[in-house]
């Protein structure tokens, strides 16, 4: 990890925020960030079950499948190509689980989220979706005993970026938001130190 990235990762084990938004421009390791932090989870919570999404299938692929299996090749006897399926055994006979899919509208949003049951959901270029599918998606963002959570990486631009905005920099929420439900990482091409070691 690196030092951003073991903030997000800190913040999603033991922080109260159930949307934590990290967000900043290209090669700041966002997607990355993604990847590390599914992984830690899977394996330090065993039955975990999560998802990772993106809006599209070659975009989920270039930013997450592929760079998974070349960072950790002994993970592809465990993926499934079919359902898109990473099934990991995390010891005394558990599995966690993680869904590595994509969504291209608001049908293939609710196909992919109905009555689903996930401790965290990531959503990758989350401007790309526009609230009420980002909302619609946080429904399924539900776990036994609580402490269901969501990170939401994105960039400026993008369907649902005011909103992004409004509930990450602005601080404004609806009378049924809680403030301390919110968070935001500001990640920089900076902080991805292996790009800046010399």
């Amino acid at each position: 990890f690196q030092p951003k990235q073991m903030d997000a990762l800190n913040e999603m084990r033991s922080g109260t925020a159930t949307w934590f938004g990290i967000g900043g421009g290209r090669g700041s390791a966002k997607s990355a960030c993604i990847d590390r932090i599914a992984l830690a989870e899977l394996l330090d919570q065993p039955g975990t079950v999560s998802a990772i999404v993106m809006r599209t299938h070659g975009a989920v692929r270039k930013y997450h499948i592929e760079p998974l299996f070349r960072a950790w090749p002994e993970l592809r006897p465990y993926y499934n190509i079919s359902n898109g399926k990473l099934r990991l055994p995390v010891g005394n006979k558990q599995f966690s689980e993680l869904d590595i899919g994509y969504a291209e509208n608001m049908a293939a949003v609710e196909n992919f989220f109905r009555s689903g049951n996930y401790r965290r959901v990531y959503i990758d270029q989350a401007e790309q979706f526009s609230e009420l599918e980002l909302r619609e998606i946080r429904k399924a963002c539900r776990w036994p005993n609580g402490g269901a959570k969501m990170l939401l990486s994105f960039n400026m631009g993008g369907a649902s970026i005011g909103f992004l905005r409004k509930i990450f920099h602005e601080l404004e929420y609806s009378d049924r938001d809680k403030p301390e439900n919110y968070k935001f990482l500001k990640l920089n091409p900076w902080d991805n130190v292996f790009w800046v070691m010399d």
